[in-house]
């Protein structure tokens, strides 16, 4: 006679889990373009001004804002005597052919007059 053994089925459990895995992805939007710092270690998204902003600063894609004394898309333009300011919003007050300053509104005065 042979030994007997017990013999019993085996089952394999198994079973799913779902995982989820994430990355960071850090990128600059549309009309923006990443900017590192000195030292390389971070960045910040900056605005692009096409053709850029010669007397300005870029504060949002393709738009500029102005010096004072200046206007434009690109800021390129000074202001007409008879204007001054940020964007050339102000009017000048100046009399007698005197000259405005076109950054501070201030009158120059031509030869020959005072005053303010």
């Amino acid at each position: 006679m042979y030994p007997t053994q017990d013999r019993h089925p085996r089952k394999a459990n198994y079973f799913a889990v779902n995982v989820t895995k994430t990355r960071r992805v850090e990128f600059c939007c549309e009309g923006y373009q990443e900017q590192r710092t000195d030292n390389g270690t971070s960045a910040e998204c900056l605005p692009i001004c096409r053709g850029g902003c010669i007397h300005g600063v870029c504060q949002a894609p393709n738009i500029c804002s102005c010096e004072s004394g200046f206007a434009g898309k690109h800021c390129l333009q000074r202001c007409k005597n008879g204007t001054w300011g940020v964007n050339c919003r102000n009017r000048c007050h100046c009399q007698n052919y005197a000259h405005c300053d076109t950054k501070t509104g201030h009158c120059r005065c031509t030869d020959g007059w005072m005053g303010k």
